[in-house]
């Protein structure tokens, strides 16, 4: 009785094997657990062409075939931005996993030239797209073939959080990373919102698509800033971090991950078809000038935003396990959703671990929040 295994006493077990297999991952070569993952597109039902980043098990005869997990990233990252936490998942627990390129970002197409490019609930609709064509979920019925794990960063936790909420019987458990959720707007600044984003458009479509007088499909975007080398692109990206509120920062190594699935060379730009997903990662070493191919319009101001109260209705409707960890120099908290998020939310685990918003993809900051999310699974 003395050496009587408790459910407690398991679970420390297992926790502990987590740290330490995660501190080997971490000595061995990221790029050797990235060699499994395989390029896919997923063709959707509207034309849209979805790439990812797929890693099935490691063994298959011994993984559990009641759960898959998908990766959804932040505003202007891509799949790229997981490629720290996915193959340790995959690997550690023996999990089949993707890491998606939301429309517009990474490989993806982007969205067709005659109506917005970006609306956070229309992410969601992806997604269903993604997990129905990956056969994770029935497309007649809706039910659950597999448990799905959903783990969102920044926009890809709002992402995440609307999903489960619409679909509570498809979502097993969710995590989010620097993000909980939708950004509330104040509802009596609508008018001003719809204002400014048909302003921008119509000022911004004169030069993204000027060949578009003459009857072009929009297979590929006008003028775009072309930066001289991959360092200037990164050191670019590695700006926008620091010009978002709070004190928040990128390292190099996170920028240039997310910047070599982001960029292609110059010279390809008046080649490159924005309607079909698909391309290949710029190497380390690459040395000439570079333009990214993500879709312009993604820095647009939204059209459409939600309300508090539409939040607060989305944290009620989750019915799933919820893990919450932010940043400790991360985006800086809005002052209502901390309650919300306590009585509505109700997560099951909630942590603030070093590091600035992206945390999950900086070298010294990587092994803390990839450690977190696997100790979430395992235990809940």
């Amino acid at each position: 009785n003395a050496f009587m295994i408790t459910p407690a006493s398991l679970l420390f077990v297992m926790l502990a094997t987590s740290s330490t297999v995660l501190k080997q991952t971490s000595i061995r070569s990221i790029s050797k657990m990235l060699a499994r993952s395989k390029e896919v597109i997923i063709s959707c039902s509207d034309g849209i062409q979805l790439a990812a980043k797929h890693m099935p098990p490691p063994s298959p005869n011994d993984s559990n075939d009641d759960e898959r997990i998908l990766f959804l990233h932040g505003w202007l990252d891509n799949a790229a931005s997981f490629d720290v936490i996915a193959p340790r998942v995959n690997s550690i627990l023996n999990r089949e996993v993707l890491a998606l390129d939301l429309p517009g970002h990474g490989y993806s197409s982007h969205k067709s030239i005659d109506g917005p490019t970006q609306l956070i609930s229309e992410y969601a609709y992806y997604v269903s797209e993604v997990l129905t064509k990956m056969d994770w979920i029935s497309d007649e019925s809706s039910e659950t073939k597999p448990a799905i794990t959903i783990v969102g960063h920044s926009m890809g936790a709002a992402v995440t959080l609307i999903y489960a909420a619409a679909f509570p019987e498809q979502v097993s458990r969710i995590i989010l990373l620097e993000g909980a959720g939708p950004l509330a707007r104040n509802p009596n600044d609508i008018s001003r919102h719809v204002r400014s984003s048909i302003s921008r458009r119509l000022k911004s479509n004169k030069t993204l698509f000027p060949q578009n007088i003459e009857g072009s499909t929009g297979k590929s975007q006008g003028r775009k800033k072309i930066y001289e080398s991959l360092t200037a692109a990164v050191a670019a990206r590695k700006k926008t971090a620091e010009l978002v509120p709070g004190n928040q920062w990128i390292s190099t190594e996170a920028a240039a991950g997310i910047v070599r699935r982001a960029a292609i060379p110059a010279n390809e730009l008046a080649s490159h078809d924005a309607t079909k997903a698909g391309g290949k990662e710029l190497p380390s070493e690459y040395d000439g000038p570079v333009v990214f191919r993500h879709d312009a319009r993604l820095t647009w101001p939204s059209m459409h935003y939600f309300s508090k109260d539409q939040v607060q209705a989305l944290y009620r409707d989750v019915q799933c396990p919820t893990c919450l960890i932010l940043a400790d120099d991360g985006w800086p908290e809005d002052g209502w959703s901390g309650d919300a998020i306590t009585n509505l939310l109700q997560p099951k685990v909630v942590k603030s671990l070093p590091g600035s918003h992206h945390f999950h993809m900086d070298p010294d900051t990587a092994d803390a929040v990839s450690e977190a999310v696997i100790d979430f699974l395992r235990s809940h």
